[in-house]
């Protein structure tokens, strides 16, 4: 029964499921579609094998409780870092756009770094 229920591994794999993800969007430059696009392709496959370890218990509850924060914050700030790419293309350039755009790229990178830590720990 509780397997069958997944009792033990449910309710985390309910919240890593049911984060957010970035909904399609269109830019002009197609490098930075292509990068969207591939970006949102990789999440999901990412997600899945996550998913797919910890149910097979290759990834602990508190990493995967450590995962649901650290991979938000990851998306938030990718999601974010993209929100001003597509501000720069409409012509909303400016001194405080551009240092948006690169404080997301650090944040990315910084969240990244940790979602890894934690898959290698």
């Amino acid at each position: 029964m509780s397997q069958l229920l997944q009792l033990e591994t449910g309710t985390e794999i309910y919240k890593f499921q049911n984060l957010p993800t970035l909904n399609p969007r269109t830019f002009k430059n197609p490098n930075v579609q292509f990068t969207f696009n591939r970006f949102r392709h990789v999440d999901a496959v990412l997600r899945n094998e996550i998913i797919s370890q910890y149910a097979q218990w290759n990834i602990t509850t508190y990493q995967l409780q450590d995962l649901i924060r650290t991979y938000w914050l990851f998306i938030y700030h990718t999601w974010k870092t993209f929100g001003y790419i597509d501000r720069s293309e409409r012509w909303l350039r400016g001194k405080e756009i551009e240092t948006a755009i690169v404080n997301g790229y650090s944040q990315m990178r910084m969240s990244y770094w940790k979602v890894q830590g934690i898959l290698r720990n």
